[in-house]
């Protein structure tokens, strides 16, 4: 297996090359256990490349502004510089895909990536469980 990445500058471009392969957020369907989608749809989304429409909701608008404060917050705290990380990293020969949120690049954990992850308090409390 080889990992290739594609640098990609829109949103529409990174949509499009990740229209291709299984992804983290498409991964829980393979087991069952997928929310928005079952293991037949996802077959079927990608061997023909239909996507399901992205709505944009206001938690999602929400996320999009605290995304980049939550991770100039952690460089602050960690005394390092993070950016964002404007490639998709794929594998043709095993049909996976992911991209990342931001990369450190400098500082004790230079190198590594950084994803932000921000959960609503109501939505955590009323839908979140320990299974």
């Amino acid at each position: 297996m080889k990992t290739e990445y594609f640098k990609y500058n829109t949103g529409d471009e990174w949509l499009e090359k990740r229209a291709k392969y299984v992804n983290s957020t498409d991964s829980c369907a393979l087991f069952g256990m997928g929310k928005y989608c079952t293991e037949l749809e996802l077959n079927y989304r990608k061997s023909t490349g239909e996507e399901v429409e992205f709505v944009e909701n206001d938690r999602i608008k929400a996320g999009k502004y605290l995304e980049p404060g939550i991770a100039a917050l952690f460089g602050d705290v960690l005394d390092c510089e993070v950016k964002p990380l404007k490639e998709y990293a794929y594998d043709d020969e095993c049909g996976m895909g992911s991209s990342f949120d931001f990369e450190i690049v400098n500082g004790k954990y230079e190198g590594w990536l950084l994803e932000v992850k921000n959960v609503d308090f109501m939505v955590y409390r009323d839908n979140w469980t320990d299974e």
